[in-house]
């Protein structure tokens, strides 16, 4: 039997083969878009909103260097190693990255695998990946005498300034508010 130089498919189900995955692709990127759903409670502030507003450039500064240290004393260096590994063993993960991306600047939830697991084996993955991502955050936050920074504690530190932001101070300096009065 001739094989296709594709694979090694045999040559007469190669043209079947293919044309069966593309129905089978097509009938479920259809169905998954009937599963999406928009964000309940979408984030108050969003990219288009900060970029959008003018901000003094020492409170930016402040807030960039708060950023960075939520990143690095926080789950985010661990996130970003975890998923840019997982990018260069399986490639195809970059496509659900950059779907998921498109999702969430259109306002809809984001779809992840580990949402098609129970709930507890969901908590059970969630508790699991945050203890492996947290660990280079912990060891940066340990050599560099700072706290760790958990996902809670680097909300409130953001909010904080946000609000700052938006008091008639920091109204007065120049700066737009990001939040509805």
């Amino acid at each position: 039997m001739r094989c296709s130089p594709i694979y090694g498919v045999p040559k007469m189900f190669g043209k079947r083969l293919f044309v069966l995955c593309g129905i089978l692709g097509i009938a479920g990127m259809l169905c998954g878009c009937s599963l999406l759903k928009k964000q309940e409670n979408p984030e108050p502030l969003d990219v288009t909103t900060v970029v959008s507003k003018p901000v003094p450039p020492e409170k930016a500064q402040e807030i960039m260097s708060d950023a960075g240290e939520n990143f690095i004393y926080g789950e985010g260096l661990g996130d970003a190693v975890a998923t840019a590994g997982t990018v260069v063993l399986f490639p195809p993960y970059a496509i659900l990255l950059l779907g998921n991306a498109a999702l969430s600047l259109n306002g809809y939830q984001s779809v992840w695998l580990s949402d098609a697991l129970p709930e507890d084996g969901r908590a059970g993955w969630r508790e699991l990946y945050g203890g492996v991502t947290s660990a280079p955050g912990r060891v940066n936050a340990a050599l560099a005498g700072e706290e760790y920074r958990t996902e809670e504690r680097a909300k409130e530190i953001m909010e904080k300034h946000l609000k700052e932001l938006n008091t008639p101070e920091g109204r007065a300096s120049g700066a737009a508010t990001f939040y509805p009065e």
